[in-house]
């Protein structure tokens, strides 16, 4: 072999080595770039992977299922405060003349409208033994009120009763007795309720609660502004001398 084959053999061969060793560094061999720069590639090692531990342990006791994540409890709002309940305390009732009758009565009562002229009144027949707030609704039929207003008892003119507390037979008993019941505070309907006789000591098992049994002259309409006399309601009144007592019973069953 002559010198100069050798040298090529030679050259050749470290060429190659020098090829095999850049692709081992992960470099290749340099190359003329357009604006005559070398440009080097240069191999990126890939992102370093983070491993969950619990996978790791599942890997190696051979459970493959990926582990779900555990989504963070919600922050626990605590619930306020709840007051302690208080029993509402009783209504206190004023000083009452009676005390409830053992055995309810049946009481013949006259209601009258305070100032109207001529008078305007109902007569009704009512136990005992009921309530105030019973004896409210008897009024309104009797009268043919709407209910559409505030009202009150009193004894004394002042002091309102507590009518769900308070029998009829704790404030009237006797003959005579009478008791106050205001209807709307605005046109002020004034009602004296008054005994004018006890009808029996004892109230028949078939006896109704009240009835309506006499009566003179119409009711004022409500929200006048408190007419009373004859020529102020004839002005609102086809006839203020109208009343009828079936009509105003009819109004209680």
């Amino acid at each position: 072999m002559s010198s100069k084959s050798w040298k090529k053999k030679k050259k050749a061969a470290g060429k190659a080595k020098k090829s095999r060793a850049a692709k081992r560094s992960g470099r290749s061999t340099a190359t003329p770039s357009s604006a005559g720069q070398v440009s080097t590639r240069v191999r990126r090692s890939p992102a370093p992977a983070y491993f969950n531990a619990e996978d790791l342990d599942r890997k190696l006791q051979g459970d493959t299922a990926p582990v779900a994540e555990t989504a963070a409890e919600p922050a626990v709002t605590p619930a306020p405060e709840v007051p302690a309940e208080t029993e509402t305390p009783a209504v206190d009732a004023p000083d009452l003349p009676y005390s409830a009758l053992s055995t309810p009565q049946l009481f013949q009562l006259r209601i009258d409208l305070k100032g109207a002229k001529p008078p305007i009144w109902r007569r009704v027949e009512v136990r005992s033994d009921l309530t105030l707030d019973a004896v409210h609704r008897v009024i309104q039929a009797a009268f043919g009120w709407a209910d559409a207003h505030v009202h009150q008892f009193s004894l004394d003119g002042d002091t309102a009763l507590p009518e769900a507390q308070v029998r009829l037979d704790e404030t009237i008993q006797e003959a005579g007795d009478s008791l106050r019941y205001l209807y709307d505070d605005t046109d002020n309907w004034d009602h004296q309720i008054k005994v004018e006789k006890i009808l029996d000591t004892t109230v028949p098992a078939d006896a109704p609660d009240a009835a309506v049994t006499g009566g003179r002259r119409a009711t004022p309409p409500e929200n006048c502004g408190g007419l009373l006399t004859e020529a102020e309601l004839a002005e609102v009144l086809d006839d203020p001398a109208h009343f009828d007592i079936a009509e105003a019973d009819a109004r209680l069953r």
